[in-house]
């Protein structure tokens, strides 16, 4: 987990195994569901 997007939060940056895409989950720095949606960052990993 790092700050990819520079929000000041932790990020979550996962591959998903039958795709190959990349995702990034914003952090909001708190439990539960984020209302912030994830974002495709690549594919082909």
């Amino acid at each position: 987990m790092a700050d990819r997007d520079r929000d000041g939060h932790e990020d979550i940056v996962v591959r998903h195994d039958a795709s190959g895409d990349g995702w990034l989950y914003p952090g909001e720095s708190r439990r539960g569901y984020a209302s912030t949606p994830r974002v495709k960052i690549g594919n082909g990993w």
